[in-house]
């Protein structure tokens, strides 16, 4: 795969339906490849608790708010 930069840029489950989109530079051509992957496998139990720890720090990154007893993310 080499050492080309890639990064992730969404991460969604909804439903049981899990949604991964990440990108990776192509220095030949000097732009950034769009990959994705969907699927309704269960998640390792370490990527669920990975997202419940980071849940209120994405929180206060969007700006919206958190709700410590539900875990859960809310607009205002």
């Amino acid at each position: 795969m080499g050492d080309s930069p890639k990064r992730i840029t969404k991460v969604k489950c909804k439903k049981g339906l899990w949604s991964f989109a990440w990108e990776k530079y192509q220095t030949k051509t000097q732009n950034w490849d769009q990959y994705s992957l969907s699927c309704k496998d269960q998640a390792r139990p370490e990527l669920i608790e990975c997202f419940r720890k980071m849940a209120k720090h994405a929180a206060d990154i969007c700006e919206i708010g958190y709700s410590e007893e539900k875990n859960d993310c809310q607009r205002h």
